[in-house]
Formats: C-alpha cells, structure tokens, sequence
C-alpha cells in the first residue's frame, strides 16, 4: 500500500495517495502495536512529501515532526518547531531521522519562498533551527563512524544539507542584519568546503 501511495504521489493523484498512505499507515500501526518505528516514520515522511506537492506546508511539516517523533520514543513535544536534542534523545535510526530533519528544514525554507503563501513569517527562522540542529547531528554521527567508507557516505548526506544551510543563513542575515547569522553562514561554508575537499581526496 505504501508503494502505491508514492506512485500516486508521483502522479499528482493526492487524494488517492493519501488514502494509501493511511491506510498502510493504520496496518502497520496493528501490525507493531506501536507508534514508535522506524516504517511508520517513513509513512509520515510521504505523507509529509505529499502535502508539500500540494503546497500544504503545515500539514507537511507536521507530518515530518510526526515521524521525528516515531524514531525517537523520548521527544515528547508536539510542537513542530522543536526539535529533538541529540545528547539527551536516542535514536537508533539516525539515517532516516537526518531525512526527516532535512525534509522539515526544506518545507520551512519552501513555505518561506513561495511568493503566494505569507501565513508564517517565521518559515525562514524554523528553516535556520532546523539547519543548526542537523549540523549538532551530522556531527555527532561523523565523529562515531567506524570507518573512512562510513564517513564517505555521510559526506554525500552532509553536502547538499550544509548548501541549503548556507542559503538559509544568508538570507536571514540579508533580512535581520545581524552579525551573528553571517558567522552562521561562514561556519557552514567552512565545514561544507572540508567535506567537499575530503570527498575530492576519497576519489583520488
């Protein structure tokens, strides 16, 4: 069922993706007798998608909280502007929550480009939080990597993630002014350009 939601998705046929979607939702939910797992997150991560096709950016982002949530058992807020804190919640899955953080940074950041939709003049501000967060876990999970092909595949993760971060940080500084977001900004290019330079050495 969850297959041919995203087929649908694909197919801008919403309404039935949506209802594939929930309904593989509600079997896997029985199935596990739990909320919190890792296939019932990547659930609301294509729903989370879907509303985003649909320019529905709050049921979106909700949808991505949503499955941060299924990963991570102790992150009890129902505010989808927080954010998991990595020193005092576990997640044994952290390649599908850095998509699920990334996904949620990225509806912020689209909500706040789209010139038709001005209900939340803060998307640029959530947009920057959740770059900074994905920074604090990028690199704490780099630094646990066992090995150079571990890390390599991270760095392949980690670039487009600090490009956007980049973007992010920019254009609040560009709206705000303020030192501290162009240091930001820098901080982000430094650690983007050590990751690019490290992926230029591993193909060598």
């Amino acid at each position: 069922l969850e297959n041919i939601g995203i087929a649908y998705t694909n197919l801008r046929e919403y309404e039935r993706a949506e209802s594939y979607l929930l309904s593989a939702r509600d079997i896997y939910r029985k199935e596990r007798q739990t909320e919190y797992h890792p296939d019932i997150a990547k659930i609301y991560d294509n729903l989370g998608d879907l509303y985003l096709e649909r320019g529905e950016y709050r049921q979106a982002i909700a949808h991505y909280h949503r499955g941060i949530r299924s990963l991570v058992p102790d992150f009890k807020s129902d505010r989808p502007e927080d954010h998991p804190q990595h020193d005092r919640h576990w997640c044994a899955h952290k390649p599908i929550l850095l998509h699920l953080l990334r996904s949620k940074a990225r509806a912020y950041l689209q909500w706040h480009e789209d010139p038709a939709d001005d209900r939340q003049p803060q998307a640029l501000q959530m947009a920057y939080r959740g770059y900074q967060n994905l920074d604090t876990l990028l690199t704490k999970i780099r630094q646990n990597l066992p090995s150079a092909e571990a890390r390599y595949a991270l760095i392949e993760q980690a670039i487009p993630t600090y490009e956007r971060a980049i973007q992010v940080a920019l254009a609040l500084y560009e709206r705000e002014g303020k030192p501290e977001d162009l240091e930001r900004a820098y901080q982000f290019c430094v650690k983007n350009k050590a990751l690019i330079f490290f992926e230029g050495q591993q193909e060598e």
